[in-house]
């Protein structure tokens, strides 16, 4: 007779709970799997970065340091300006020094200087500034008692209007373009300044040429001109700059000094002299 040991009915229930528990837990399992599509990895601790030193910012220059750009016009005209370094006045129409040309009209399109009549003969009677007939009669006194003969002005000071008949007339009988190669628009001309002299020698009459610089009194004046105070305007084969053709017969008074200083500079324009733009064509 086989004797059966009695479970103990508490062990029994206890045992029933463990199965039940390891079967809920492989179901939970199984359901994180599916959600995911794969187990879920065992989180890794990335390494802190080593720290990286910030740029040092780029020091921003201060306003003394940088450099203003040049202006290239005159804010209340338009016009080319000059650099001008030596600091004379060529902008105000009164100044012995301005400079007028197919780029910078007189700022007063009208202006009228004060004139005297020229103590040198006037072929048309017109007069200059005192400044320029008192250099011009000192220069036709040296040049005549240097090699006999002096010479007469042909044009010295014309008005806008009388400038504005002059340009028209050469308009109507050559055309606009051959116009501007020889003569100023009203506005633009030196001759309204009172300090522009066309000359020829004497008995050769005002047909405007080359005629008087192949003389000996002609070539005097060539070579001593400046220490009177006077420039060649318009040189031989600078059109480019000045914008007229050759005119060996205008002369144009700027002051002892600066023709001084551009006779020995060699200087040969005052657009090359006061650092001005070339100006070959108006505006």
């Amino acid at each position: 007779m086989v004797l059966r040991r009695k479970r103990n009915p508490l062990f029994t229930i206890a045992a029933l709970a463990v199965g039940v528990a390891v079967i809920l837990s492989g179901c939970a399992a199984e359901e994180d799997v599916e959600a995911s599509g794969s187990p879920s990895p065992s989180p890794t601790v990335s390494p802190s970065p080593s720290p990286t030193p910030s740029p040092s910012p780029s020091p921003t220059p201060s306003p003394t340091e940088e450099q203003e750009p040049e202006p290239t016009q005159d804010d209340t005209d338009g016009r080319p300006q000059a650099s001008n370094p030596r600091g004379y006045d060529i902008d105000t129409p009164s100044s012995i020094t301005v400079v007028v040309s197919k780029t910078r009209p007189l700022l007063d399109v009208e202006y009228e200087p004060e004139t005297v009549p020229s103590t040198v003969h006037s072929v048309n009677g017109q007069p200059l500034h005192p400044d320029a007939n008192e250099a011009l009669a000192a220069m036709n006194r040296d040049v005549t008692a240097a090699t006999g003969t002096g010479f007469v002005l042909c044009s010295g000071y014309r008005s806008y209007w009388y400038q504005h008949d002059v340009y028209n007339n050469f308009v109507n009988s050559h055309g606009q373009e051959a116009a501007d190669r020889t003569s100023a628009r009203p506005g633009h001309s030196e001759h309204q300044l009172g300090l522009a002299a066309d000359i020829m020698g004497e008995g050769q009459g005002c047909a405007l040429g080359d005629a008087y610089t192949n003389t000996a009194s002609g070539q005097w004046v060539n070579e001593n001109a400046w220490q009177y105070g006077f420039i060649l305007r318009y040189p031989d084969g600078l059109q480019g700059i000045v914008g007229y053709h050759y005119e060996p017969w205008h002369w144009r008074y700027v002051g002892e000094d600066v023709a001084r200083d551009m006779h020995e500079g060699g200087y040969d324009t005052l657009e090359e002299y006061f650092g001005l733009p070339n100006a070959p064509d108006y505006l």
